[in-house]
């Protein structure tokens, strides 16, 4: 029995193909949740708040009279809002950030956040420079006016 030599070559090219792409091309991801933390503590201190992060880089605590904010970086999928919820609305009242629009209730469907995230992950998979859009939740005292804050300038963090 004689066999076709073409399925092999296939096999060789895609494999060469394939791991030539993964040593070549670089994950534009890297550290990308320090570089939101970064932003946001800088959009934070340029409308007077002082703020600063945890240790672990999990929250950043901000405060400007007798406004308090507690920040935390959500989960695009909205995996971590039972932690959120559970543990930081103890402080005030939870609302959420996504490309610079305040919302009561999570923006999480398969539409926004989601589509949003996988989206900037296939670029950043492929060494395209892109941006990526967090979605913050953001506790916040009883005295703070959220929709006061232009949260359009942390919109899209690179």
């Amino acid at each position: 029995m004689r066999y076709s030599l073409a399925p092999k070559v296939f096999l060789a090219l895609a494999i060469a193909l394939t791991v030539s792409l993964k040593v070549m091309v670089r994950d534009t991801n890297q550290n990308a949740h320090l570089a939101v933390l970064d932003s946001v503590v800088a959009f934070l201190t340029r409308h007077q708040f002082q703020s600063h992060g945890t240790p672990d880089g999990s929250r950043i605590y901000a405060a400007s009279g007798d406004c308090r904010l507690l920040i935390r970086e959500m989960n695009p999928q909205g995996y971590n809002l039972d932690s959120i919820k559970t543990i930081d609305t103890q402080e005030g009242r939870l609302s959420f950030v996504f490309k610079g629009m305040v919302y009561t209730d999570q923006p999480i469907n398969i539409g926004s956040t989601t589509l949003s995230h996988y989206w900037t992950r296939l670029q950043q998979k492929l060494g395209i420079n892109t941006v990526s859009n967090p979605v913050l939740a953001v506790v916040a005292s009883e005295s703070c006016s959220l929709d006061a804050l232009p949260w359009k300038e942390i919109a899209e963090l690179s």
